[in-house]
């Protein structure tokens, strides 16, 4: 039974199923496991009131709230994507209000497949995400392609607590290892990527300062040599 139990929560922090157990999961367990991260990945972003911000993964949706509150008075808007659509409907629901105000955008996506045109965002954070990313080359190119110059991303952990998850069983269907995350941020481009130990967790950036030209053929991006 308790096997069972493990299997059930493993799987459900990878992806909240669209069933009762991934409710209860995806809204008490994360919502209470993941709120101070959510607030400060929104913090350390330092969103300004007119920036285009997007959350990965955004789970029950903490985050995406507390970054609509940065672009209320401006002509910002916060994106959020998410592979659960049992979160996806939850949060077009809960958040509705902000949606019709044309302030927060729902999209039900991959990382590796982001339906949004290069040099879209001035931020992306992400929490407790990365470590469930099939292919994180692929999600850290396609970061690296929607951000505009002079941006950049915020991931924010809490290491000890994955640890001790990962002892239980419960991240059997993740890799939260921060050095290969932040090497793929290297290789997608990004420049001064870092990890900071701050009060109880850690926050890893990656920045862009600048750009090489774009052009795209068959909707594939290519880096110009020229």
């Amino acid at each position: 039974m308790k096997e069972r139990l493990i299997e059930l929560v493993a799987r459900n922090l990878a992806k909240p199923r669209n069933s009762l157990s991934g409710l209860i999961i995806g809204h008490y367990f994360l919502r209470r496991r993941n709120r101070t991260l959510e607030e400060n990945a929104v913090k350390l972003s330092k969103i300004e009131k007119d920036h285009t911000v997007l959350e990965i993964g955004f789970g029950p949706g903490v985050g995406l709230s507390k970054a609509v509150e940065k672009v209320q008075d401006g002509k910002g808007k916060i994106y959020g994507i998410e592979l659960s659509l049992s979160m996806v409907n939850s949060a077009n629901l809960f958040y509705k209000k902000y949606i019709n105000a044309g302030k927060l955008d729902i999209t039900y996506g991959s990382v590796t497949q982001l339906p949004y045109a290069p040099n879209t965002f001035d931020r992306i954070y992400h929490v407790n995400c990365y470590y469930f990313w099939k292919d994180m080359p692929l999600a850290c190119t396609e970061l690296y392609r929607v951000l505009k110059p002079n941006s950049y991303v915020v991931a924010t952990l809490n290491l000890e607590r994955l640890k001790l998850s990962k002892k239980k069983g419960l991240m059997k269907y993740a890799s939260f290892d921060p050095i290969k995350y932040m090497h793929a941020l290297e290789s997608a481009g990004f420049e001064n990527v870092k990890i900071e130990y701050l009060n109880g967790y850690q926050a890893i950036y990656g920045h862009i300062a600048s750009k090489p030209q774009m052009r795209i053929i068959d909707e594939t991006i290519v880096k110009a040599n020229k």
